[in-house]
């Protein structure tokens, strides 16, 4: 995909259902405009209005046609501000940092033992 992102003025994520879209995360992070569907669940943690991409209900025609024609209207420097926050918004979701939270949350329930026995059968 990023051979393709590369090549990309946006992202249109112009789906019905998605149970999370990674896909949207990807291109936010290869600093691609987005604009995604409400249908797709990422869209509501990622896309914030205007800020970090725009958000359209694909059965509304018309609606994402005008908001097309306004990422394409943009200026140069307003897509790059756009690009930009979308990138820092994604920046945390990279997978060292997901596997740090996970160590992290899952240490919170581990208790250092005052000593540790080690069980080997008897010879």
């Amino acid at each position: 995909l990023p051979r393709y992102f590369a090549v990309s003025d946006a992202f249109i994520f112009h789906t019905l259902y998605d149970p999370f879209g990674l896909v949207l995360s990807e291109a936010m992070a290869a600093e691609v405009p987005v604009v995604s569907s409400i249908h797709a669940m990422a869209t509501h943690d990622l896309v914030e209005e205007g800020i970090t991409g725009f958000r359209i209900d694909p059965r509304e025609a018309e609606l994402s046609a005008q908001t097309l024609r306004h990422l394409f209207d943009m200026s140069a420097e307003q897509r790059a501000r756009l690009v930009r926050a979308a990138y820092q918004r994604v920046l945390p979701c990279d997978s060292r940092s997901s596997a740090e939270k996970i160590v992290q949350f899952l240490s919170s329930f581990c208790r250092p033992s005052e000593r540790r026995v080690a069980l080997t059968p008897e010879a």
